[in-house]
């Protein structure tokens, strides 16, 4: 592909969504945050940065990344390991459009 069509369209797509035009769109689109932490991927895919994504469950293993997360997003991050959480059936993870994966933080003492 053309490298200055690339580039128009990268600009098209910027001033979109600088200029709130992506959220004008009808479709919103649902997310899941996986390794959630205290909420950094799903603030990237917010309407704060002007995207479509609106965050409908989140999982992290430690309490206080939770509790940050949902003081920052609303009351859907579960504290667990999702290992255990899948297994045991007992949450009900919701269905959603995308499922944002952060690469787990490794144990330091490994």
């Amino acid at each position: 592909m053309d490298t200055l069509k690339l580039i128009k369209e990268d600009r098209a797509i910027y001033s979109l969504r600088t200029q709130e035009g992506l959220l004008k769109r009808r479709r919103r689109y649902t997310l899941i945050d996986l390794y959630a932490g205290a909420g950094g991927m799903s603030l990237g895919f917010s309407k704060r940065f002007g995207h479509l994504f609106i965050p409908i469950w989140a999982n992290d293993f430690n309490e206080y990344c939770v509790k940050t997360y949902n003081a920052n997003f609303g009351p859907h991050c579960t504290a667990g390991d999702i290992v255990d959480i899948l297994e045991s059936r007992k949450k009900n993870i919701p269905k959603a459009d995308v499922v944002s994966v952060a690469h787990p933080a490794k144990d330091s003492a490994s």
